[in-house]
């Protein structure tokens, strides 16, 4: 049977019996992000021929339903493709990968884990995390190197010997060495709080009190006082006597 105008419209980069369209019945794949060529194009086909197949769509199903699936410049790139040139989905899925795959955003690898390092007063537990969220995008970093870049960022020597200790063996794991970490953190802070305790304690004492070891008690005080005014009180009658007798001798 000879296929429709209907059948055959589409993109003209595929071949007539590429372009064949017959969709399963109920077909609703569901909803994935664009592709947009700034990611792997390789792990992005995986997750788009996954999803068509689970919708019970098949090799030409792929083929047909990929513009709705992809960013307005990659599809330009599909569009101006030579017409006919495409004869297959695995053939589609070649040139995706030769075209984009020079483009997409570099994956890192365990040097970028070793740029993290832990700034200086930073606390141990925000160093840990900002070494985790950049660890989750590199995949496939064995443990080891993981470790030893986690380590290479800590400023503690403490928690990096303790680290190498439960490592003799190369044997330690990422969560391992992290919960090591959340632990060593733990008791750093229980430290932290007791010290800040005694420091408020100390602190809390008014600043006159600090004056009052210095100063004598009132008693003492009162003591030298009433001696010294003892001691003036008779200087200044003796000093009256002297007033009046000069004023005598200037009478006479």
């Amino acid at each position: 049977m000879t296929p429709t105008d209907d059948e055959i419209d589409g993109i003209k980069a595929y071949i007539p019996r590429l372009r064949i369209a017959r969709w399963p019945k109920g077909f609703k794949p569901v909803p994935i992000k664009k592709y947009d060529g700034q990611t792997n194009p390789r792990e992005w086909l995986q997750l788009y021929s996954m999803v068509i197949r689970s919708a019970g769509g098949v090799s030409y199903v792929m083929a047909n339903y990929l513009p709705v699936c992809l960013d307005p410049a990659v599809q330009i790139w599909l569009t101006s493709l030579p017409e006919e040139s495409i004869t297959s989905w695995g053939d589609l899925n070649t040139k995706i990968k030769e075209s984009f795959q020079a483009t997409c955003n570099r994956l890192g690898n365990h040097f970028d884990l070793t740029r993290i390092k832990q700034k200086t007063d930073e606390p141990l537990r925000d160093y840990m995390k900002r070494f985790c969220a950049k660890k989750t995008e590199i995949p496939n970093v064995p443990d080891q190197q993981i470790i030893a870049a986690f380590q290479g960022g800590i400023r503690s020597d403490d928690l990096v010997c303790e680290i190498s200790q439960r490592n003799h063996n190369l044997k330690l794991t990422v969560p391992e060495c992290f919960e090591i970490t959340d632990k060593f953190t733990s008791g750093e802070s229980a430290l932290d709080d007791i010290r800040g305790k005694g420091k408020e304690k100390r602190s809390d004492k008014p600043e006159s009190s600090k004056k009052d070891k210095k100063r004598k008690p009132d008693n003492v005080i009162l003591l030298k006082f009433s001696r010294i005014a003892g001691f003036i009180a008779p200087l200044k009658e003796r000093k009256i006597q002297l007033g009046a007798q000069l004023q005598e001798l200037l009478e006479e």
